[in-house]
């Protein structure tokens, strides 16, 4: 069980290098047709939707990352040294349970020590805010937290004649910012920026593996339980 983070890690890679792939094929495709129809092409067009694909990856590598955490923390503080399987199963059930809560994540970054691994202030916390971001805002445009977290301007301390940011997809300033946060330069793509995001959080988690004393689990997974 322990290890399906990294095999979503390996997912993210291959989604990340598809998504790469595709836009490759796009900008090639451009490449013999007039050059102001093909600029409004990639501009409007061909790379939002690279970028929006490269967001969603963002989104759900966030959401690994918590799954990560609760099977780490289903392991940790249980008096034992090992553990049954079944009793894991119950205590990721708990965990999970428990982060529903009000003061859940408080709960969970206090039994995990994870405000002493750097990266949960800095990559993880704005993994966080651009999922927030992703799912919640109507329009897209980053949130002023996210924002405030990355360093950027608020719409408030934009300089006319600049109003507002564009979409996430579409916004090369928050684009800039983003991949700046990661140190990278400034005319990184999504798609290397969120490789670098992929690598950070999977540093992270080892980092915590590593920093975290866990029960071991007992016991094989039976042969006799089925999927459908």
């Amino acid at each position: 069980m322990c290890n399906t983070g990294h095999m979503a890690d390996k997912i993210a890679k291959e989604m990340i290098s598809v998504i790469r792939a595709e836009r490759q094929r796009r900008a090639d495709r451009l490449k013999d047709e007039d050059p102001d129809m093909a600029y409004d092409q990639w501009l409007f067009t061909d790379e939002p939707f690279v970028n929006e694909m490269c967001l969603m990856v963002l989104v759900a590598l966030r959401h690994q990352v918590e799954r990560r955490l609760v099977f780490i923390a289903a392991r940790v503080d249980t008096g034992q040294l090992s553990i049954s399987r079944k009793q894991y199963q119950q205590n990721v059930m708990s965990e999970r349970a428990r982060l529903r809560k009000r003061d859940g994540w408080s709960a969970l970054e206090a039994k995990l020590s994870l405000g002493s691994f750097p990266e949960w202030g800095r990559s993880l916390k704005t993994l966080q805010l651009l999922a927030n971001c992703f799912k919640h805002e109507p329009w897209l445009e980053p949130s002023k937290e996210l924002l405030e977290h990355l360093g950027l301007p608020t719409m408030e301390q934009l300089k006319p004649p600049v109003v507002r940011y564009m979409p996430l997809p579409e916004s090369s300033s928050f684009r800039e910012g983003l991949g700046a946060s990661v140190n990278l330069s400034k005319d990184s793509d999504y798609c290397r920026i969120a490789d670098e995001f992929v690598d950070l959080a999977d540093q992270f988690l080892e980092d915590v593996q590593r920093g975290t004393s866990q029960a071991g689990v007992a016991g094989r997974a039976s042969l006799v339980e089925f999927g459908c």
